[in-house]
């Protein structure tokens, strides 16, 4: 698993940025960790997966953990981008 860790940018739009990096934070890496040890997708993710989970999924994807690998090479800086489909640069 490659985990992104989201900071924001700073600049005049530091508040917005900041949305960007925490909705980011919320898709990326709540997609991945947080059904597996919550046993839920974050609501940013959940609106994306509904069409296709099953009942029972969240339990099989839910199983304890032995052994969680993780692999974190660095941050990512996240801004606000109005041109952009996902508002995130």
């Amino acid at each position: 698993m490659a985990l992104m860790p989201s900071r924001a940018a700073g600049g005049l739009f530091a508040p917005l940025n900041q949305m960007a990096a925490d909705g980011f934070d919320e898709l990326w890496n709540g997609g991945f960790l947080d059904p597996a040890l919550r046993g839920q997708y974050p609501s940013t993710a959940l609106g994306m997966v509904e069409g296709v989970l099953r009942d029972g999924d969240l339990g099989a994807i839910g199983q304890p953990l032995d052994f969680l690998g993780v692999n974190y090479y660095a941050p990512s800086y996240m801004r606000f981008d109005a041109g952009s489909p996902s508002r995130i640069a």
